[in-house]
């Protein structure tokens, strides 16, 4: 275990006094308190102490996300989770998010805080100056879920630490734990001079949440500073403050002789989504600078402006590669029907990202309204070279609603690749056509039982039939109603 190697330096002589304070020596063995707690409750408890020294850093992490749950009940094991502060080694998330890892560390934090002890408030302090980055990481986190004023000016200071992974925790605790003015400042600063962009972000983030009045006032005049840096980072935490006041601030801002700023600035916008940007923003479409024009696309992508149609169609055609696939993006999230027949010519882009991008926006707009112009291209895409493309366009072929979908599909379902041929299965079901059902039944015999289990799902779907996931019992049974569902058709 990283923890039992690495000496937790700096919180040793804190954790002997909480230790003591608790009425508990070592984590191993430790009475329990709570008198009248049912004996099952105390077995548990100590059972999940016990796996905080596992060798294993999914039951370390999995103990302490355990104990968190238990909140006030296991008050005893805060010494043995403060231990684990700093062990950085990967871990699956306990509570089974996808995606996204974690450690045995940030699980004890998480815990402590929802412990929230506040005799563990004092090693939790001690712990912000030892050496070890991680333990400092993991003491910020945690205090950030323990509301307590000692834990301000720690916190404060922790602005300034020479490690960024542990200053993007800080402005998070900092809103656990405080509206003071000093900490409004204290944000304001870190989201304008801070290196790290996402201690900009975070800063700005909490800053949001701090609901001061003066916060956007601040970033407003932070705009006219001598410094192109300062003017880039007040307009891109003006777009994460998403109040109306920043709108006329931040459209001036477009015309700043920097293309930092005005890059910025439009992209601030588009965090703002106020359609009110819209009109200042399409002209810009035509800056030379291409990431200008990138960054125009996006904007207009979240602020989801019908206006803004003609301008994306336009940008699809973009000689440069980026600003092509965000365009296809933003049409996406504009879902406009008249965006349908340029997006299926984007389909033969020469970047297959570009297709992509286009294939998947078309699959949500014929959701809203249909066009029989792009099922041809759409089956075309369907050979493409890249198996994202190919998927994306089944899923959007089994939208059209159309009946010539339906052969093209079941040939997609022999596509080499499982995700292109899982598409190809729900595309089919939404088009509820029986001739679909003789392939399907062919797949209840694939090796991969997912593939099977889809394929029993989606012959439910086209037939009203729950037969299970055996091919016999299926075949049996088309054999004796095809006839009627051939006719039905």
């Amino acid at each position: 275990m990283a923890t039992k190697t690495r000496a937790v330096r700096g919180i040793e002589v804190a954790l002997i006094l909480l230790s003591a304070t608790l009425g508990v020596l070592q984590c191993s063995e430790q009475e329990v308190p709570g008198k009248g707690r049912p004996k099952n409750d105390k077995l548990k408890l100590e059972e999940l102490i016990e796996r905080l020294g596992s060798e294993n850093a999914a039951q370390r992490a999995s103990a302490a996300h355990k104990l968190g749950t238990m909140r006030d009940q296991a008050a005893s094991a805060v010494p043995c989770l403060i231990q684990l502060l700093g062990d950085d080694a990967q871990a699956p998330d306990p509570r089974g998010i996808c995606g996204f890892p974690t450690t045995p560390g940030e699980e004890a934090a998480r815990a402590l805080g929802e412990i929230k002890d506040p005799r563990a408030v004092q090693p939790l302090l001690a712990a912000l100056g030892d050496e070890d980055w991680r333990v400092r990481k993991d003491a910020v986190i945690a205090l950030g879920y323990i509301p307590d004023s000692r834990s301000v000016d720690p916190l404060l200071a922790a602005l300034s630490d020479d490690r960024e992974e542990v200053r993007r925790w800080v402005p998070g605790a900092l809103l656990g734990v405080t509206r003071e003015k000093r900490a409004i400042e204290a944000l304001l600063a870190a989201a304008l001079e801070d290196e790290d962009g996402l201690v900009q972000t975070y800063a700005a983030q909490a800053l949001r949440e701090m609901k001061d009045d003066h916060i956007v006032e601040s970033l407003v005049a932070a705009l006219q500073s001598p410094t192109p840096t300062t003017r880039e980072r007040a307009a891109f935490a003006l777009g994460q403050t998403r109040d109306g006041r920043a709108l006329g601030p931040l459209v001036h801002a477009l015309d700043d002789q920097e293309a930092g700023v005005r890059r910025s600035a439009t992209l601030a916008l588009g965090n703002l989504k106020n359609r009110g940007a819209t009109g200042s923003l399409i002209p810009l479409l035509e800056d030379e600078d291409w990431e200008m024009r990138r960054a125009v696309v996006l904007a207009l992508g979240y602020i989801t402006d019908e206006r803004a149609v003609d301008a994306l169609i336009a940008a699809l055609g973009d000689q440069v590669i980026p600003v092509r696939r965000q365009a296809a993006r933003a049409l996406e999230r504009i879902g406009a029907g008249r965006a349908l027949e340029p997006l299926a010519d984007a389909l033969t882009d020469e970047d297959s990202t570009v297709r992509s991008y286009a294939a998947e926006a078309l699959a949500v707009v014929l959701d809203k309204e249909k066009n029989s112009r792009v099922v041809q291209p759409l089956i075309d895409a369907l050979n493409d070279e890249h198996e994202w493309v190919r998927r994306a366009a089944a899923d959007a072929l089994g939208k059209t609603g159309d009946p010539r979908v339906v052969e093209p599909l079941i040939n997609a379902l022999e596509d080499q690749d499982d995700n292109v041929c899982h598409s190809a299965m729900v595309a089919l079901g939404r088009t509820r056509d029986s001739r679909a059902v003789a392939a399907l039944i062919a797949r209840l015999e694939d090796g991969d039982e997912s593939v099977r289990l889809n394929a029993q799902s989606v012959l439910a779907e086209i037939v009203g039939k729950h037969l299970g996931n055996e091919p016999t019992p299926w075949r049996q049974w088309w054999e004796v109603n095809k006839v009627k569902f051939e006719e039905g058709a």
